[in-house]
């Protein structure tokens, strides 16, 4: 089951650097902007009541792929915790 995908309008197609898809959950791009690159990363958290082996691969490989990222770039990391709220675990 996919997370992730891309859209990107023509004019950042343009601009694009590099695309890294890691795992199902973990997504970065890369832009060149005008003074540095841009790095946007996208993370599916598996749920944390559920931890697992999914769940230290994807920690493993995000802290991986942060360490890819030069100093110099503007790195933004979006992140969806799929948590559940309550105390039933239902969301309530």
């Amino acid at each position: 089951m996919e997370c992730i995908g891309k859209v990107l309008a023509k004019t950042a197609r343009k601009s694009l650097v590099s695309v890294a898809s890691v795992l199902e959950r973990l997504m970065m791009i890369q832009l060149k902007s005008k003074f540095s690159n841009l790095s946007l990363m996208q993370v599916c958290a598996p749920d944390l009541s559920r931890l697992d082996k999914g769940s230290e691969d994807v920690c493993s490989q995000l802290e991986s792929l942060v360490n890819t990222i030069s100093k110099k770039d503007f790195t933004v990391v979006l992140v969806d915790f799929n948590a559940i709220l309550g105390n039933d675990n239902s969301g309530n």
